[in-house]
């Protein structure tokens, strides 16, 4: 359950968390803008426990928000309407694994798992596929030259316009994929 939505919301929607946390996630959450009020609520008008959660993420979230502050999410000042936890937005641009990605062409597809387990996604909306999969650059020697050079090199090597090489996936050659360390 949640002490906010128990204090606050719950008052307005006359359903329990795990009621309005179900019907949520089968019809979307517009019925929340619907039934909440237009206006600014007082916290000091909040029950206590309700007031104690602000800000703080759930216990059953706490994984995830490591995750996005990890991936440069921050707080916005907004709060979840249903556990009254901090509410994370960031740039699409500064999200950590849009910006490291690196953009190449399938140039063939092999079996034998060599490479460094990448994401590799590819295509848009209903089209887009992503998986966790070896890659290595087609032109094989190129990652063990720039192991040997700096640290940068190895980056630049899968850069390479000779495409590189994924393990088994959803991926044909010639496809272009973004692809980035995790």
């Amino acid at each position: 359950g949640s002490q906010f939505w128990d204090g606050l919301a719950g008052r307005f929607f006359g359903m329990t968390f795990q009621e309005a946390d179900s019907f949520n996630s089968t019809h979307g959450n517009q019925f929340i803008a619907d039934l909440m009020p237009k206006y600014p609520v007082y916290v000091g008008l909040l029950p206590a426990a309700a007031q104690a959660v602000l800000g703080k993420a759930h216990l059953d979230g706490v994984a995830a928000q490591r995750m996005l502050v990890a991936e440069g999410f921050a707080y916005n000042g907004y709060l979840d309407i249903f556990d009254g936890g901090p509410t994370m937005d960031v740039k699409t641009s500064e999200v950590r694994t849009v910006r490291e990605a690196l953009r190449n062409e399938v140039a063939g597809l092999a079996e034998d798992g060599e490479g460094d387990v990448r994401l590799v996604a590819s295509g848009q909306l209903s089209a887009f596929r992503a998986a966790a999969l070896a890659l290595r650059p087609a032109d094989a020697g190129a990652i063990e030259r720039a192991r040997k050079a700096d640290a940068g090199a190895i980056e630049r090597a899968r850069k390479a316009d000779a495409g590189v090489i994924v393990g088994p996936g959803p991926f044909i050659p010639g496809e272009e994929i973004l692809h980035v360390g995790f």
